[in-house]
């Protein structure tokens, strides 16, 4: 009722005693404090970031055919992941080119890096309750719950080429995948409505790490992991910043990277 009044008479609310005053006030009529005005931060038009996420899938799926009729089916798919994630980094930094610096314009706010290590400890501690609950559910129904596609693909990319797993899933995905999910898909529909923004974006990202081909319980239980990520990220973003998602999400990667490099190791101490 308040955002609906302030909108209509252009008003604002005092920081110090929260009255509503007139937004061309220098000082509060109420308290005396000093109005302060924020400048509001640029942002990049739609246009320069609509397109990301159908490039983003194009991108992957040319790549990917290309280098299966090149390499064949039997080469590492990590390769084609690596070179088409690469590929388009480079043309949304041709595309943005002089907006780069408005992209990343919270990059030296220390607020930032405190939002995504919070926001990381908090999708972790909710991971954990979920994966507890998993192992009641899966012991009192007897499923045989085991590691779904994408982890196992994942787990299969760190074991065989660990240094270039690294590079891709700890340091260029998080980067892509803020910057397609969050700073365009999240960002463009935001601007039209923000429940749709959330709604398809948060959705989306979490469809892609489903494999849908081969369906199976093991997918199914894992849909809600990937939805409280893909929530997490986007509430970081929209109320902190693209510094801030892209940190709790490379924080989120390296964990899982870091435990699939060292599991076989200690179950052989075991």
């Amino acid at each position: 009722m308040i955002n609906t009044e302030l909108k209509k008479t252009s008003m604002t609310v005092c920081s110090k005693c929260h009255s509503i005053i007139s937004e061309s006030s220098l000082f509060c009529e109420f308290c005396g404090e000093k109005i302060v005005k924020e400048p509001s931060k640029p942002k990049i038009k739609v246009l320069k970031i609509v397109f990301f996420f159908p490039i983003y899938l194009v991108v992957q799926i040319i790549v990917a055919v290309i280098f299966e009729l090149l390499a064949g089916p039997r080469a590492p798919q990590i390769y084609s992941i690596l070179i088409s994630s690469l590929l388009t980094l480079y043309i949304i930094s041709m595309i943005l080119r002089k907006d780069l610096k408005v992209l990343f314009q919270d990059i030296k706010d220390k607020k930032q890096y405190l939002a995504g290590f919070i926001g990381f400890i908090s999708v972790l501690g909710v991971s954990m309750v979920w994966g507890f609950l998993l192992e009641i559910i899966a012991t009192a129904f007897n499923l045989n719950i085991s590691t779904n596609n994408n982890e196992a693909t994942i787990g299969s990319f760190i074991t065989n080429t660990p240094v270039i797993s690294f590079f891709l899933i700890v340091i260029i995905v998080p980067l892509l995948e803020e910057i397609v999910f969050r700073a365009s898909l999240f960002e463009s529909l935001k601007r039209a409505n923000r429940v749709l923004a959330y709604a398809v974006s948060i959705l989306i990202f979490a469809a892609l790490h489903i494999d849908f081909t081969n369906f199976s319980i093991n997918e199914l239980v894992v849909i809600p992991s990937y939805l409280i990520g893909s929530v997490a990220l986007t509430i970081i973003y929209d109320k902190k910043g693209l510094p801030a998602s892209i940190l709790a999400h490379t924080l989120n990667n390296l964990l899982s990277f870091v435990v699939t490099l060292i599991y076989p190791v200690l179950m052989g101490l075991s």
